[in-house]
Parts: structure tokens; C-alpha cells; sequence
């Protein structure tokens, strides 16, 4: 029997959540008998194998959905705006109990023998960086729905239009950086850009609301929500493209959905699927999430119907090669082997 063990089982939550449920119905698919645990629960378990999504005891397998504990915590300072905040990050975290367990817990699983997979070579380096043994570790990249997300004609029609839709989709507002991507449609529109954007996920608004204000864009600024994957898929299709300016990521399935959907990315070298773009045709990478400026002039070369076109099938057809059952049937021969597969 298989345990796999997240901190929730709630698939609306984030995509990690999500994952889990897509994995959870895969391996149910093929005869597997999975069993769904809270980090609180598994001593109550008896399994041959573990699947930890966050760090846990006893796991033999493990998947850093959030990346490294120690770096992720480390882009949530950074992405923090108070500069008194940021200096007071690194006391308080040593002071968090339950913060420091998980990292505790997630240096027992590297320095051991559970078994690793992480979604990106970004996430790969930062491991043996850390000393891990590079035979631990397999990267296999998340796939995605392909029957949900893809082209469609909305591709085709979008190019005309002259207005510049920009989409920003995830539940962690200030990690992922959406005071950026608020702040290039201001840039935008101040530089003669007729640019908007719409905000899927779920978290608190209120601090985005009164920036969107001070900027001057909240009539271009739309806050939807929590939103089902029909209609992320069917937002990435009616967009320009979608921003993700990211303080650390390692590997969103954000992005290869928006790709697939024909959509093309504006990401930072602080993502991990930053590796799967070519810059100038997928979408573009930024050095830095707070760089704005950058962030506009890379949103202002869709507003070229014909660029916008190219960069829609390029995107397109790089998201078609991440399949998500191709994905999962990899997860399943690592976690039970070959004969398994």
C-alpha cells in the first residue's frame, strides 16, 4: 500500500493540492491502493511506501512541491516590500516551532536514503548543491490536461484586438508576485499601453486592491477569485499572455498550462520553468521579479498582433509536449519500480 501524506487535501486550495488529487486518481487508475494522510496522521499509518509532499517521518519517497524549505522561506523574504519586515524574517522564522520542524524534517529526508523527484534541473542543482547525490534524484516535469488546456480559436481572435490582457493566476499573492504584475500594468498604461489584468486565485486582497488605487489601475485591475480549471483554461485562452513574477517557484503547473493553452509566459530566473522557455518565443524571462520596468517592455512586444500570433503557436506547441498521464505514469514507476510500471 501506498500513503501519500500533504499538509491538506483540498484540491481548490493551490496546485499542489491539486496534484495530489490528479496523482491520487492516476495511480487509483492503474489498481494502486493509495491512501490519503494528513502531516498529523501518519503514525497512524501502516504502508510500504511513503509519498511525502511536504517533508514527513518515515517517508521513502519525497516530491519538494514548494522547492527547498530553506530557499522558499528565503523568496518569501524577499518578496516582502517592508524592508523592516524582511530584516525581521530570518529571527522570526527561528523563533516559527513548526517551521523549523519542517526544515528539520526535510534535511533528515536529504541527508537519508528516501528516494527524490523534483519537477525541474533548477530544483535538481539546489539539491546537490546541498550535498545530495545526484543518483537520488529523478526530474520529471509536471504534465497537463491536454483536454482542458489547449489553443482552441480564441488564439486566432485574440491577436486582433487592440487592448493588451494580461493574466496572473496562483493563491500566494506577494510570493508569486502579483505587486508586480500590478505595478507593469500601471507602467503600461503609462507608457501609452491600453493593458489590464485579471487575477485568478484566492488569498488576501485588500493590500492589492489599495495599490492597484495608488497606481491608478484598479478600473484595470479585475480580481475574479478562486477559479475552476474550465475557467483558468479558458482565461489563458482569451489572454495576451500570463504574468508570474515570481520570487521563487520550482516549477508552477501554471506555466506549461498557460503554454499549452497558447499563452505565453512572462516569468523570472526565479521560476523553475524558466528553464523550458526560450526567451523572445515562448515568452520572456526577467533576472528580477521587482525589475517592472523590464516586466512592461517585455508585456509591450505582444502588443504586436503578428509577435503575439508567432509567440501564441510557439507557446502552444512547447506546452503540448508536457502530458500529465505521461507525468504520472513516470511518478508511478518511481515510486514502485519497474515491475510496477
Amino acid at each position: 500500500m501506498l500513503a501519500i501524506v500533504a499538509d491538506r487535501w483540498d484540491p481548490d486550495r493551490g496546485g499542489r493540492e491539486r496534484y495530489a488529487a490528479d496523482l491520487v486518481a492516476h495511480l487509483r487508475s492503474e489498481g494502486r491502493t493509495v491512501d490519503c494522510v494528513p502531516s498529523d496522521g501518519l503514525e497512524r499509518v501502516e504502508a510500504t511506501r511513503i509519498l511525502a509532499l511536504t517533508p514527513a517521518p518515515r517517508a521513502t519517497h519525497y516530491q519538494p512541491h514548494g522547492g527547498l524549505l530553506a530557499r522558499a522561506f528565503e523568496g518569501e523574504r524577499a518578496s516582502m516590500e517592508s524592508v523592516v519586515r524582511r530584516a525581521l524574517f530570518r529571527p522570526a522564522l527561528r523563533l516559527n516551532r513548526r517551521r523549523q520542524r519542517l526544515i528539520d524534517d526535510e534535511r533528515r529526508l536529504l541527508d537519508g536514503g528516501t528516494a527524490l523527484m523534483v519537477f525541474s534541473e533548477a530544483t535538481a542543482h539546489e539539491l546537490t548543491d546541498g550535498g545530495v547525490d545526484r543518483s537520488r534524484i529523478v526530474v520529471s516535469r509536471p504534465g497537463v490536461d491536454r483536454q482542458r488546456f489547449h489553443p482552441g480559436t480564441a488564439g486566432a481572435a485574440r491577436v486582433t484586438g487592440s487592448a493588451l490582457q494580461l493574466t496572473f493566476v496562483g493563491h500566494n499573492f506577494v510570493l508569486k508576485g502579483l505587486h508586480a504584475a500590478i505595478q507593469t500594468v500601471a507602467t503600461l498604461r503609462r507608457g501609452g499601453v491600453d493593458a489590464s489584468l485579471t487575477v485568478a486565485g484566492r488569498g488576501p486582497m485588500r493590500a492589492f486592491h489599495r495599490l492597484a488605487e495608488r497606481e491608478c489601475v484598479a478600473g484595470h485591475v479585475r480580481f475574479a477569485g478562486a477559479l475552476s480549471q474550465h475557467d483558468v483554461a479558458g482565461l489563458h485562452r482569451t489572454s495576451d499572455a500570463l504574468i508570474h513574477p515570481t520570487f521563487y517557484d520550482p516549477f508552477p503547473r501554471v506555466i506549461p498550462e498557460a503554454l499549452a493553452s497558447g499563452c505565453p509566459v512572462i516569468t523570472t530566473a526565479c521560476c523553475g520553468a524558466a528553464e523550458i522557455l526560450t526567451h523572445g518565443r515562448h515568452g520572456f524571462v526577467v533576472s528580477d521579479p521587482r525589475d517592472v520596468e523590464s516586466l512592461a517592455d517585455a508585456a509591450s512586444q505582444l502588443t504586436r498582433s503578428d509577435r503575439r500570433a508567432c509567440m501564441g503557436r510557439a507557446a502552444a506547441e512547447l506546452g503540448a509536449s508536457f502530458e500529465h498521464t505521461a507525468h504520472f505514469r513516470e511518478t508511478s514507476r518511481w515510486i514502485f519500480g519497474e515491475r510496477g510500471a
